[in-house]
C-alpha cells in the first residue's frame, strides 16, 4: 500500500505543495516487475491519479547504505500515465527509479523533470506491506 509522498523541488521561485498526501496500491510480480495505482495531491494542490508499471531489473538483497542495513535495493524505470498536471488529460510518464525496501516497509524514490505542466523535483514515496 503506497502512503503518500514528499517531494522536493529545483524551482523555488513558487511556492510548491511538497507534502504529497494520497492513497494507492502497488502489486509486486516478483523482484523486477511491478503495477501500481495511487491517487494524491500533487505539487499545484490539485488531484492526480498515477497508474504505472515498474521495471526494476537491477536488484541486491542484503544491501547497506552507511550503518543502515536495508533489505533490498532494486532499480529500474517507472513507465505510466498521470492526470492532474494538464487540463483534461493524461501525461505519459519515463521516470528513474530506486526502490529500497526493508521487511514490512519502503520507498520507491525517483527524479522528475521538468515538463509541461510540472516541474522538476526529487520524489520519495512511502509504502507498506500488506
Amino acid at each position: 500500500m503506497n502512503i503518500g509522498a514528499v517531494s522536493d523541488h529545483v524551482d523555488r521561485n513558487e511556492p510548491r505543495n511538497e507534502i504529497n498526501e494520497g492513497l494507492g496500491l502497488e502489486y509486486q510480480f516478483n523482484l523486477r516487475h511491478s503495477l501500481g495505482l495511487l491517487r494524491y495531491e500533487n505539487s499545484h494542490y490539485r488531484s492526480s491519479n498515477l497508474a504505472y508499471y515498474a521495471w526494476t531489473p537491477i536488484a541486491r538483497q542484503n544491501f547497506t547504505l552507511g550503518v543502515l542495513r536495508i533489505g533490498q535495493a532494486r532499480v529500474g524505470i517507472l513507465l505510466g500515465a498521470v492526470s492532474g498536471y494538464r487540463t483534461g488529460a493524461l501525461s505519459p510518464i519515463a521516470l528513474p527509479l530506486l526502490a529500497l525496501e526493508w521487511r514490512h516497509i519502503g520507498l520507491n524514490i525517483t527524479g522528475l523533470p521538468t515538463i509541461e505542466g510540472a516541474e522538476a523535483a526529487i520524489a520519495v514515496q512511502f509504502k507498506i506491506r500488506l
